[in-house]
Parts: C-alpha cells; sequence; structure tokens
C-alpha cells in the first residue's frame, strides 16, 4: 500500500492485493510504487518502507529514480557507506 501523509494522516492512494502468504518481492514492489511515482511527479516524494521494503535493489532502484527513501532495517542489519567500514546500529 502506498499512503500520502497529510496533517499528521496517512491517506491510502494505491495498494495491490498478492494472492500469496509472505513479504512482497521487488518486482511486486516497483509495480506498487511506479503508478504513483507518475502520478505525483510534480512533487517531492519521500519512500518509508518498513522491514519488509527493505532491499538493496528497491533502495538503488529508488535512488535512481531520484527518489528519497528510509528503509527500516532488521535490528541486527550492518550498513556501510563507500570508503568507510561496516556499522552496526547501537
Amino acid at each position: 500500500m502506498v499512503s500520502v501523509i497529510w496533517k499528521k494522516r496517512a491517506f491510502p492512494l494505491y495498494w495491490q492485493f498478492l494472492e500469496k502468504a509472505g513479504s512482497s518481492n521487488l518486482t511486486e514492489q516497483i509495480a506498487v510504487l511506479r503508478p504513483v511515482l507518475k502520478l505525483l511527479k510534480d512533487y517531492e516524494v519521500v519512500v518509508i518502507g518498513d522491514r519488509e521494503f527493505r532491499s538493496v535493489e528497491l533502495a538503488y532502484w529508488l535512488k535512481k529514480k531520484k527518489v528519497g527513501f528510509a528503509l527500516r532495517l532488521k535490528q541486527d542489519a550492518f550498513v556501510k557507506k563507500p570508503g568507510k567500514t561496516y556499522q552496526k546500529r547501537v
């Protein structure tokens, strides 16, 4: 589901029902995001995703589309900036 936040409220804009149990994959995530990004092309968009949307591939896709993002990671995840060592949240 993709929602827009306005005055501290989230309003659903677009969603898809998946015919399976479990998490969505990258293809399904992009299929939900693409029409919304097209609709909001004249606005600054930031994607805020829970741990289901934590893939590096999704982050690269959003970056390529020039879309800001904050994707929640698992507690035991390590993060590495280019030229730096891996860091773990403490």
